[in-house]
């Protein structure tokens, strides 16, 4: 085996079930950023609701804050988030989380 060639790749049980609230917020910023393409540019902003978003987006990946989890989820459609991303990024084993 030369070097570059060499991998590892270990399988465990990949249809179990977890609970990750990370993936989520990732699904949810994936989600808003194809439904709205804004510009993630504070400058570019028009409007304070956009600098909002942007700043919500940052903190919820950053720091995972789950205040604006919580808005994003409300207002693009709870489950739904979930439903679209996992159908576009073919995400077969994922599902929404349970209310």
């Amino acid at each position: 085996m030369t070097a570059s060639n060499r991998a590892f790749t270990a399988v465990r049980d990949p249809h179990a079930r977890f609970r990750t609230a990370s993936v989520v917020k990732v699904l949810i910023a994936l989600d808003y950023l194809i439904q709205r393409d804004p510009a993630l540019d504070l400058e570019q902003a028009t409007t304070d609701e956009q600098r909002m978003d942007i700043l919500a987006l940052r903190t919820m990946l950053r720091g995972s804050w789950d205040y604006a989890a919580s808005v994003f989820w409300v207002r693009d459609g709870y489950t739904d988030v979930i439903d679209r991303m996992t159908a576009l990024i073919g995400l077969t084993d994922t599902s929404p989380p349970s209310p």
